[in-house]
C-alpha cells in the first residue's frame, strides 16, 4: 500500500472523531442544549415539548 493511500485511509478513520468532537465543543456553548431533544422536536414527537 502506498504512502498516500495510507494517509487517505487515516484521514478518513479520523474525520468522524473529528466531526464529533466538533459537535461536542459546540454543543458545550449553549447551556441546557439537549441533542436528544432537539432531535424529538425536529421530528415532531408529542412529548419533546
Amino acid at each position: 500500500m502506498k504512502t498516500l493511500d495510507r494517509l487517505l485511509l487515516a484521514s478518513g478513520l479520523l474525520i468522524p472523531l473529528w466531526l464529533l468532537a466538533g459537535v461536542w465543543v459546540t454543543a458545550l456553548a449553549y447551556p441546557g442544549y439537549d441533542h436528544l431533544q432537539q432531535a424529538r422536536l425536529l421530528r415532531g414527537c408529542p412529548w419533546s415539548a
